[in-house]
């Protein structure tokens, strides 16, 4: 046999052995575990989530509680009691505030003679009473919070209300 042909047949012969040899074993299983996820779906029977808490009471006003500085009817007040509002300067009578009850306030508003065009909205219930020859125009509205009545191109507007306690703004319509 010639030199230069054994390196061959040795290359060859590794190669055939190889191909019969046993496979490779297989890598180690990993000592880790897998972590399972779940996205839990809520059933229908489970209960409702529970109910925002509670706004708090109406506690600031521009104006404090001070009912004086509505004679002009440009003001904000925070009332926790029936009370009246005389519209001075504005000469158009007075708003009464006769209850404030958990969730809306009961409102009276007096024109004295002459004419009266009203608005009620956002929820509020009116019912107007005509002027008599010996009683003035009024106004009867139960308001919540956000409801307004614009009288004679003044608004009254019930800002926040809760829990017997009211913020009411007056202003220009």
């Amino acid at each position: 046999m010639n030199r230069t042909c054994f390196p061959v047949l040795a290359g060859v012969a590794a190669l055939l052995l190889g191909g019969c040899a046993s496979p490779a074993p297989a890598p180690a299983a990993s000592s880790t575990t897998p972590v399972a996820t779940s996205t839990a779906v809520p059933s229908s029977s489970s209960t409702p989530p529970p109910p925002p808490p509670p706004a708090p009471l109406p506690t600031a006003a521009a104006d404090g509680g001070n009912l004086r500085a509505c004679t002009d009817a440009a003001c904000e007040v925070r009332l926790d009691k029936p009370a009246t509002i005389n519209l001075v300067k504005q000469q158009t009578g007075t708003v009464r505030v006769t209850a404030i009850e958990a969730d809306s306030v009961t409102l009276n508003l007096t024109f004295p003679g002459g004419r009266i065009e009203f608005n009620c909205d956002q929820g509020v219930r009116c019912s107007l009473v005509g002027a008599t020859a010996g009683a003035p125009a009024m106004i009867f509205a139960v308001a919540g919070t956000g409801g307004w009545i614009t009288t004679n191109g003044m608004r009254t507007q019930v800002v926040a209300v809760r829990d017997g306690v009211a913020v009411i703004r007056l202003g220009p319509a």
